[in-house]
């Protein structure tokens, strides 16, 4: 491991169980500052109920989440996310501006800041154009972008992504990985897909999940010459 590299999230002996099934099992794994983590697995994984668990959405059955500052371990509670969910929406009526005002209020961004950053982060997806546009009028793909760009507002530090190109047709989702790929923040960027491309031109590491254990924890290209001819790639 490289030494220079600092460690933002150490997930320690993580379990989750639902009704006496394992979603996570006794998984661990450590996040670096700038990292761009891909997790990859099909539905049912674990992938979500990880990320679910290390945004403080819901508890482990056993095992713990720690974040780490200048090297030293600090309060949940200080940690900013931006966090992407699978079920993201907008409210149909709210222009797209109105809709980040929306999450700047929530997010307890100060109204004389905000207007500022929220062009910014309109401008980074590409949405500045359509800021008065309301939300029932986006595409899909436009949908996806906004909520990257809430993700983006309150300077998080720790960006989470789950399953952000899900439903999108490839000019769509080509573009939503572009997007990704351009943001310049020093922090980690967890995202899951159950597509391969997705992480292999995003990210050079990736974690392969099935039943709620990490399978395979490297790089991408290495993966995909263990996987050619076992899966669809």
């Amino acid at each position: 491991m490289d030494k220079n590299k600092k460690k933002i999230i150490e997930v320690c002996n993580l379990t989750k169980e639902y009704k006496n099934k394992l979603a996570i099992d006794d998984l661990s794994l450590d996040v670096y500052k700038g990292e761009i983590l891909g997790l990859l697995g099909p539905n049912g994984s674990g992938k979500s109920t990880l990320m679910r668990i290390i945004t403080g959405l819901i508890e482990p059955t056993q095992g713990e989440v720690m974040f780490y500052q200048n090297d030293k371990i600090i309060d949940y509670k200080k940690v900013k996310f931006g966090y992407l969910s699978q079920e993201f929406n907008a409210f149909k009526e709210f222009t797209v501006y109105e809709q980040l005002e929306y999450f700047a209020i929530m997010k307890k961004i100060n109204k004389k800041a905000y207007s500022n950053e929220i062009k910014k982060v309109l401008m980074e997806v590409n949405l500045w154009e359509n800021k008065d546009v309301k939300c029932k009028n986006l595409s899909g793909g436009m949908i996806r972008r906004l909520g990257i760009a809430q993700t983006l507002l309150g300077s998080p530090d720790v960006i989470i992504l789950d399953e952000p190109v899900v439903g999108l047709d490839p000019d769509e989702r080509m573009r939503f990985m572009e997007i990704i790929k351009s943001i310049q923040l020093d922090i980690p960027i967890i995202f899951s897909t159950h597509i391969i491309d997705d992480i292999s031109s995003l990210s050079p590491e990736i974690i392969f999940f099935k039943n709620g254990q990490i399978k395979f924890n490297g790089s991408s290209s290495q993966f995909i010459d263990i996987a050619k001819g076992k899966i669809y790639l």
